[in-house]
């Protein structure tokens, strides 16, 4: 994290203490504390957290910076799309706001695992992100990319975050499952790696998705804007996320494999992909993962896990 990023989070911080103060005025332990009276503080921390992802969103990469990959005419028609798309989501949030609530809470926990994957090394050692463009958010359905370091060749994937509930979390892992079928995996058109070395289309990136159910999301929204970074820094979910990852990778490389051995892979690539993505993952497991994950759950980790499993399968059915 900079020195600018380091002020700008310490700033925010000093402006939404008083807010969780407030939303802190019926203690825990309070006869009087009702359902109404816990949402309505979660409510405020959520309000707190989005502000405070969006601050986050200055890092995002921006399409104007690829002039010297793509035309002027490309790049004004890619973002006349994102604007086409974001009076879309407007008007569809404006007559079905749980679809707002979703969007917020993904973009909430979008920004706190971005963020905690560096700072608190929530995927292991030398992996470094980057913000996708918009026009990739919201075409290619990718939240941001995980690249790995130190390693002598560039090695990454695809992550797109969400707090939605079983069905949502299918229908993005059916996703990934057609693209594997046409020989395709996920595609960034704006993408810069951390070095700075690669610039542009970036294709074949394994994809993922990660989950948690909203109460986790709440927990963590309301130690992150309160800073609490040491309590971020040993929370189960990030063991809950790393076995996604790991599960999903996984179940697509049995998937892959199966497909090859029915005659029906169309890109052998995809295998190598997988297979380098899953036995660099192997490496960096934490000796505790296990022990961590049967003391703990969390209904988004248990849909990814289960639905990984039933989607990347070749008899696979709606």
């Amino acid at each position: 994290m900079s020195e600018v990023e380091r002020f700008r989070s310490a700033h925010h911080l000093n402006e939404v203490n008083k807010e969780v103060r407030e939303a802190r005025t019926i203690k825990d332990g309070s006869k009087d504390r009702t359902i109404g009276d816990v949402e309505e503080t979660n409510r405020i921390i959520l309000e707190a957290a989005y502000r405070k992802a969006l601050d986050t969103e200055t890092d995002q990469i921006q399409e104007e910076n690829f002039s010297n990959v793509y035309t002027a005419d490309e790049i004004e028609s890619n973002l006349r799309l994102v604007r086409d798309l974001e009076e879309k989501f407007a008007q569809q949030n404006e007559s079905e706001p749980s679809k707002e609530e979703i969007m917020r809470l993904g973009r909430i926990l979008e920004a706190i695992v971005i963020e905690q994957i560096e700072l608190n090394e929530w995927l292991g050692e030398h992996v470094k992100t980057q913000q996708t463009t918009r026009f990739d958010d919201y075409t290619n359905g990718i939240d941001f990319i995980a690249e790995f370091e130190d390693i002598g060749k560039h090695l990454g994937f695809a992550i797109d975050a969400t707090s939605g509930h079983d069905k949502t979390i299918e229908k993005k892992l059916d996703r990934i499952r057609k693209k594997i079928m046409r020989g395709e995996m996920g595609e960034v058109r704006y993408f810069r790696s951390s070095d700075g070395f690669l610039k542009g289309k970036m294709e074949l990136l394994p994809t993922v998705v990660l989950a948690i159910e909203r109460k986790t999301l709440v927990h963590l929204a309301r130690l992150w804007v309160q800073g609490k970074q040491s309590e971020l820094a040993r929370h189960p979910v990030k063991y809950f996320f790393f076995h996604e990852v790991l599960v999903q990778l996984e179940a697509q490389l049995r998937f892959a494999k199966e497909l090859k051995e029915r005659g029906k892979l169309k890109n052998e690539y995809i295998l190598v992909r997988l297979n380098e993505q899953v036995e660099f993952m192997k490496k960096s497991v934490p000796d505790d993962l296990m022990k961590v994950l049967d003391q703990n759950f969390d209904h988004g980790h248990r849909y990814v896990s289960v639905l990984s499993s039933r989607v990347f399968s070749y008899d696979y059915e709606k």
